[in-house]
């Protein structure tokens, strides 16, 4: 693995369309993702909805599974956020992005030993 693959990560952020639909701008990078394989990506997922819908956050759920199909690395448990962050949102979201630089930290480190 080369020194710049070894650092690649990736945060998806994602509303829920419609139905608990992907958003069509994302449509085309999310059914690319159905057929690649990225071990060497540790990746994150989150996203805003309303919890007024039945289908909350749907397409942060469905772009955290088709990543971790992959093959890549779950860096952070996926986050979820009702309409507008707020502080304690925010807290949550930097704890995320902690954990993916962590998560990639530790993975990297692993596979020097």
């Amino acid at each position: 693995m080369s020194q710049k693959e070894s650092k690649v990560h990736d945060v998806v952020v994602s509303y829920t369309y419609e139905d608990g639909e992907v958003p069509r701008p994302a449509y085309d990078f999310y059914e690319w993702l159905e057929h690649e394989k990225l071990s060497s990506l540790t990746f994150g997922v989150c996203g805003s909805g309303d919890t007024f819908y039945e289908d909350f956050c749907t397409a942060v759920d469905n772009f955290d599974s088709r990543l971790e199909n992959t093959g890549a690395i779950r860096g952070a448990d996926p986050v979820k956020v009702e309409l507008y962050p707020e502080a304690e949102d925010e807290q949550r979201l930097g704890n995320f992005v902690l954990s993916i630089l962590n998560t990639k930290k530790g993975h990297d480190e692993n596979q020097n030993v």
